[in-house]
């Protein structure tokens, strides 16, 4: 979609697998650069099954996964997605 954005979106998770108050999903995304372990987190409401992702770092490759949770687990992560994102504009010249 852009240098910084993309559409993410995933399958619910079926209403016989939830245990607790399902609170919504949780998108985690991270570079190659920065790794795995710093990687940054979105919450969706329960309802969504898609959201425009606007922070992804231009010009590098991009790693996203998708989690569902409750008040007090995460349930397992999806498949992890890899994609590379384009070059943005150029900012200004100081």
């Amino acid at each position: 979609m852009g240098p910084r954005s993309a559409l993410v979106s995933w399958e619910p998770v079926s209403k016989e697998s939830l245990s607790g108050e399902f609170k919504g999903y949780k998108i985690q995304t991270w570079t190659r650069e920065s790794g795995e372990k710093k990687y940054r987190e979105i919450i969706m409401v329960p309802d969504t099954t898609q959201a425009l992702v606007t922070s992804f770092k231009p010009h590098a490759e991009n790693f996203a996964r998708i989690l569902a949770f409750n008040g007090a687990y995460e349930g397992p992560p999806s498949n992890v997605i890899r994609f590379s994102t384009p070059e943005g504009l150029p900012g200004p010249i100081d």
